[in-house]
């Protein structure tokens, strides 16, 4: 028996394309037939019901003698309860594992580091933009990734014309669940071994970054 290479090892790109299209058709259907997608699309024009209807006022009734208004109780609820969740700052305090003088020492680089990064990459309004699409979905989801085009200049341009090279730096962004593909056949988000994550941008910004 020949041993078959795990789908996201291929090297053929045309055979790894089409694995990924065939998984992202499964979920797609999946949200569709278990009515998931039907909910996300109410409870989004529940959330702003105000743009949805422009603000007009509606005459209903047999002589059109009453005249009604949307009024957008589920957006007002879950903004509540967003500011309940997010308002407080998030405080991150780091304890060593150890109780030496150099491990303790660490734990305060750590909470330094911790506020550095938080500041520096926005994590508090990442955090809080997730929660709102948790609050809306059910689920929300926060994405790492390594940003190679970000940081600062570490060699200059190999050819005239060319971008110099830079450190890279890790980069944070919100997703709704309609946007991110996992395997449905598995029943806890901790044993999932693969995520398809769908990143919205400019294909000519993607064709020059990726010229092959």
């Amino acid at each position: 028996i020949m041993a078959q290479t795990y789908w996201a090892a291929e090297e053929d790109l045309s055979k790894l394309v089409a694995s990924l299209e065939e998984r992202t058709t499964t979920y797609y259907d999946w949200l569709n037939n278990s009515g998931n997608l039907e909910l996300w699309r109410r409870a989004h024009a529940a959330s702003y019901q105000g743009i949805r209807t422009q603000g007009k006022m509606r005459r209903v009734g047999e002589n059109l003698e009453y005249t009604t208004l949307n009024v957008n109780h589920y957006g007002n609820l879950k903004q509540h309860i967003l500011t309940l969740i997010t308002g407080q700052r998030q405080y991150f305090e780091a304890k060593a594992a150890n109780t030496d003088h150099k491990s303790q020492a660490q734990t305060i680089v750590a909470v330094s580091l911790i506020e550095t990064v938080m500041r520096e990459k926005d994590l508090e309004a990442v955090s809080q933009r997730t929660t709102d699409i948790m609050l809306q979905a059910g689920e929300g989801y926060t994405l790492k990734q390594w940003d190679w085009k970000a940081g600062p200049v570490v060699a200059a341009a190999e050819e005239e014309g060319g971008e110099a090279k830079k450190s890279g730096d890790i980069k944070f962004s919100s997703h709704h669940p309609v946007d991110v593909v996992r395997d449905i056949m598995r029943d806890s988000y901790d044993v999932q071994d693969w995520w398809i994550v769908r990143l919205y941008g400019n294909k000519w910004d993607y064709a020059a970054d990726y010229p092959h």
